[in-house]
């Protein structure tokens, strides 16, 4: 009896190892295997080329096509790891329910800055005729952030002996353009981006005025 349930053993253990290897998905980050990221859209992906149909959940994820493409936002999740959710609909009318856990960290602080120029304890110099053209922008270091899609809504300047003040958009408004002006060559003053698409706070600019 021991040796016939040994060969009906030997018999099944590869049926079910082909079953698991059919059933199971395909779930990676396109970033990091296994991290993702607060602050953006972290791309992922999800396959099984056994299932007839994919459905995920998680907190903040987003569909993006039927290709298996997702994009999941973690910027509100407090905890370090996440887990995503699949149900796979497979061909002969199974349900296979499956998790992926993924860990979840924050991205380095951004830095603002004015026409992409910006570093760490430095001062960014800018001429009075230069200030209709310039742009404020956001810049990580990380190599993964789309910075295209960080578009900024609204900045503050912060002049010396005055009350800061909030400028909408990307670009100096003719309050900013005219307190400015008004400043001696040699003055620094402060930018300070302090919304985006994901309300991300910043590294603020010091700028100083060379002319």
């Amino acid at each position: 009896m021991k040796n016939l349930w040994k060969v009906m053993f030997a018999l099944i253990l590869p049926l079910l190892a082909s079953a698991q290897n059919e059933t199971i998905s395909s779930v990676t980050s396109k970033l990091s295997q296994n991290i993702l990221y607060r602050g953006i859209e972290n791309p992922i992906k999800i396959a099984a080329t056994k299932a007839k149909f994919i459905t995920a959940e998680a907190p903040g994820i987003r569909k993006i096509d039927s290709l298996g493409n997702y994009v999941i936002n973690v910027t509100s999740i407090i905890d370090s790891e996440v887990m995503v959710k699949i149900r796979l609909s497979m061909f002969d009318g199974s349900i296979v329910l499956e998790e992926k856990k993924f860990t979840v960290k924050d991205i380095g602080k951004p830095r603002s800055v004015i026409n992409g120029q910006n570093c760490f304890g430095c001062l960014v110099q800018i001429s009075r005729k230069d200030l209709n053209d310039s742009k404020i922008g956001i810049k990580y270091d990380e190599y993964f952030v789309d910075e295209s899609k960080l578009d900024v809504k609204s900045f503050a300047i912060k002049i010396p002996n005055k009350n800061s003040f909030v400028v909408v958009g990307n670009k100096f408004d003719d309050r900013a353009i005219r307190e400015i002006l008004n400043l001696k060559i040699g003055s620094i003053f402060e930018v300070d981006v302090l919304s985006t698409i994901y309300r991300i706070r910043t590294y603020p600019i010091k700028i100083v005025i060379i002319d």
